[in-house]
């Protein structure tokens, strides 16, 4: 169960933990950790996956703050365990990334599979996936609409979003699904 999990990550009943599961590339929008950390002091951010060097840079930035806890790469049973365990998942890019206007990452669909609230920008081809009837999506400009997301999601019953997330990724994203499509592109 996810108390099981929580329980086994070290996580106690009381935190309210946000995980970005992925690498640490740059132009990714990584700046809105620090928006998160210092308008939640009491929440907990983990940031699963990346490289020791980039690691290591985004930790030497955000070295103030005692809430973010880094934890390199890890096997898929582990990052699926803090998938679940989480009160959110955090999707970031920005439009400094040279590809954010096409990128379809399996994390989203991943994301979508655990009935977690999902965080994410509304920018490039994301909304094609996640929009506000499957997930809470801000303003990658505007740091107000992100603190605000995050205090709804922590604050409102967050059931029948996260229900969608999961409907759709039976549905429409599972992968004979993605095949589907793409054969039907191929014919036409």
């Amino acid at each position: 169960t996810k108390n099981d999990l929580r329980k086994e990550l070290s996580f106690s009943d009381n935190d309210f933990v946000i995980v970005h599961s992925g690498s640490l590339f740059e132009n990714r929008g990584f700046e809105k950790f620090k928006v998160i950390l210092k308008n939640f002091p009491s929440i907990k951010l983990v940031q699963l996956g990346g490289s020791i060097e980039d690691i290591i840079k985004l930790k030497t930035k955000l070295n103030s703050f005692k809430n973010i806890k880094f934890i390199e790469y890890q096997p898929k049973n582990i990052v699926v365990k803090y998938q679940l365990a989480a009160d959110i998942l955090l999707y970031l890019t920005s439009e400094k990334s040279p590809i954010y206007w096409c990128t379809s990452p399996n994390k989203i669909f991943e994301y979508m599979a655990t009935n977690n609230p999902i965080l994410a920008p509304k920018i490039g081809s994301i909304p094609e996936i996640l929009n506000e009837s499957n997930s809470y999506v801000f303003n990658i400009e505007d740091d107000s609409d992100l603190i605000n997301k995050i205090r709804i999601i922590m604050n409102e019953d967050s059931k029948e979003i996260t229900d969608k997330a999961f409907s759709e990724i039976v549905n429409s994203y599972s992968m004979s699904k993605r095949v589907e499509k793409i054969k039907k592109l191929l014919v036409n």
